[in-house]
């Protein structure tokens, strides 16, 4: 009878050890977790992609993870580092992770937030005469803002503004001399564009006369238009007219 005990004592043992490995594992067959994450979500020139996975029970996580954009670009990353890549176009990426049990998760997320489009800016001039009013829209489509307007008499580049020219704080600049004139736009992330504009109006009381090979007067530019003259074949004057 001891015998049988022992017997069974042996084979409650040799079930308990093959059980052991079981104990506190119930999500053993769980794929790992995942949670993906942008650096920021508001207008910027680039974003960093961030990613946290662990892997379930006994199970350790594979050292490199995979990762992939809609846009034909594709990579791994150090699970342990949590970064997975940057980028600085809009696109869609997934990231996939893996444990040594050979279970995957994965996971997509969209970039919407990259702003690389310069402001867009167009100049009216309000009059034909001098001193003339230039009215200035500068509008950016990428969401970040217009931060920063200047102009400048001259045609000048993009760096010339870094120091120079004058901040316009209304919509508007007056100039009181013909020539070129730029306008400068910055948006809040940087992205920056020149337009420029050229003044070729008269100055107020300033009439051009101009002549024919005879002598007659052919048209005069004035400040509240053009005067035309018309003459017969025998250079009679038949008509003059003024259009705006």
């Amino acid at each position: 009878m001891a015998k049988k005990r022992y017997a069974l004592s042996f084979l409650a043992v040799i079930l308990i050890i093959f059980q052991l490995p079981q104990i506190g594992y119930a999500g053993k067959n769980d794929p790992p977790s995942l949670d993906v994450w942008l650096s920021s979500t508001t207008p910027t020139k680039s974003v960093t992609i961030f990613a946290n996975a662990s892997a379930e029970a006994r199970d350790e996580m594979d050292a490199n993870g995979y990762w992939k954009d809609n846009l034909g670009h594709w990579g791994t990353f150090f699970i342990d580092q949590g970064i997975v890549t940057t980028v600085t176009t809009n696109c869609i990426v997934t990231v996939e992770v893996s444990d040594n049990g050979g279970r995957t998760t994965i996971q997509s997320i969209a970039i919407t937030n990259i702003d690389l489009s310069p402001p867009q800016i167009t100049l009216v001039p309000n009059s034909t005469s001098l001193p003339v009013d230039v009215k200035v829209n500068a509008n950016d489509n990428g969401g970040s803002g217009v931060s920063l307007v200047k102009w400048a008499s001259g045609a000048q580049t993009k760096s010339y503004f870094i120091n120079g020219g004058t901040v316009l704080t209304g919509n508007t600049f007056s100039v009181t001399a013909n020539g070129t004139y730029t306008v400068y736009a910055k948006d809040a992330v940087g992205n920056d564009a020149v337009q420029t504009i050229n003044i070729s109006a008269l100055a107020e009381n300033t009439y051009n006369y101009h002549y024919l090979s005879n002598g007659e007067i052919s048209y005069i530019e004035t400040p509240r238009g053009v005067i035309t003259y018309v003459y017969d074949n025998n250079g009679n004057l038949v008509s003059k007219s003024i259009s705006q």
